[in-house]
């Protein structure tokens, strides 16, 4: 008997032998503030209806900290700033 395993090689951005990867969008090129053009991995599920698409990059560390810890968990500016002062953030 013989064991096999049902096993593909996975696309990777640079594999120009995968032309469908980049027909159906696996990866796309998003501008980043810092680390500049990046390559991305797409949706992964293709709809017809309600198309998904990658609009920004992902987040700089700590871009959103102010939200999160002021708008969500209700801190006070002040204490978010000390928080920055004392390291934590």
């Amino acid at each position: 008997m013989h064991n096999a395993h049902p096993a593909a090689r996975a696309p990777t951005p640079d594999d120009p032998a995968r032309a469908t990867a980049g027909a159906r969008e696996m990866f796309v090129d998003v501008a980043h503030p810092t680390a500049g053009a990046t390559r991305l991995t797409g949706a992964h599920i293709k709809l017809t209806a309600t198309p998904a698409r990658i609009r920004t990059p992902a987040p700089l560390l700590g871009q959103h900290n102010d939200e999160v810890f002021g708008g969500l968990l209700g801190l006070a500016t002040e204490n978010i700033a000390q928080l920055r002062h004392q390291g934590v953030l």
